[in-house]
């Protein structure tokens, strides 16, 4: 089974309806057209995303359950044929990372070890 990148596309979720906060469109200012990325796991892992978030006060890099609802609204996604060792190998790394800072420049500090 495949991992996945999705991004999640708020140009088009407005587009189906989705109402943006001023975060989103602070946001779009410099990546547009998406507002944020999760990694996703395949079912070895029950399909747990991973990414680095301000949202609901986590402020943080960490693992969530997503039920990606509206996937063709509002989610880009890019299918990984990852190897088990090297999802794995991704996980660890992941878990290395949980509760590293978000830093608000813009860029989370899990890149800045």
């Amino acid at each position: 089974m495949n991992c996945k990148i999705r991004s999640y596309n708020a140009i088009r979720a407005e587009i189906f309806g989705k109402k943006l906060t001023w975060v989103d469109k602070l946001i779009l200012l410099r990546s547009r057209p998406h507002t944020h990325t999760e990694f996703q796991f395949s079912d070895r892992y029950d399909r747990i995303s991973f990414s680095a978030t301000m949202a609901e006060g986590s402020n943080c890099a960490g693992f969530k359950n997503i039920r990606y609802s509206h996937v063709r609204e509002r989610w880009d996604t890019v299918e990984l044929p990852f190897t088990d060792e090297q999802e794995d190998r991704a996980y660890n790394e992941a878990e290395s990372l949980k509760d590293r800072p978000y830093d608000l420049l813009g860029h989370c500090a899990i890149f800045h070890r």
